[in-house]
């Protein structure tokens, strides 16, 4: 399975950069095609938050919103989030501890974790999962 920072899906469905959005959308529907997909609560949350923030109109966020729920089907535990403090801590990582939030669920669930993010860069080392910076 194949996980997705919330800025792919920003991406994919607001057009701030031609080249990143054309990228964005091909990623999700060649993961959708092969039913390879998988978002995390944090995904969504972060998505909705990010659209109402620059100011998507509500219908574009509603419709999209529902679009990708489908794809989220596991919940952010104590345990997951427990072990994403911790690694930010060890890492001194914890003004991104979302990012990590996003690594934790992506191992849990997935192979593979795509983002535009380079911060995920820092974490190569210490995962298991394939991470593509875009």
């Amino acid at each position: 399975m194949h996980y997705l920072d919330t800025n792919v899906l920003i991406y994919a469905c607001v057009n701030q950069d031609d080249g990143k959005m054309k990228q964005s959308q091909d990623l999700i529907r060649e993961l959708q095609n092969r039913n390879k997909l998988i978002l995390s609560p944090l995904s969504l949350q972060e998505f909705v938050f990010t659209l109402s923030k620059i100011n998507v109109h509500k219908d574009h966020i509603k419709n999209n919103y529902k679009a990708f729920a489908c794809f989220c089907h596991y919940p952010i535990d104590a345990g997951l989030l427990n072990d994403a403090v911790e690694a930010c801590l060890e890492l001194n990582f914890c003004k991104n501890i979302n990012d990590m939030v996003h690594l934790k669920f992506s191992e849990q669930y997935c192979s593979e974790l795509s983002t535009f993010d380079k911060d995920f860069m820092r974490l190569h080392d210490i995962s298991h999962i394939k991470i593509n910076v875009l």
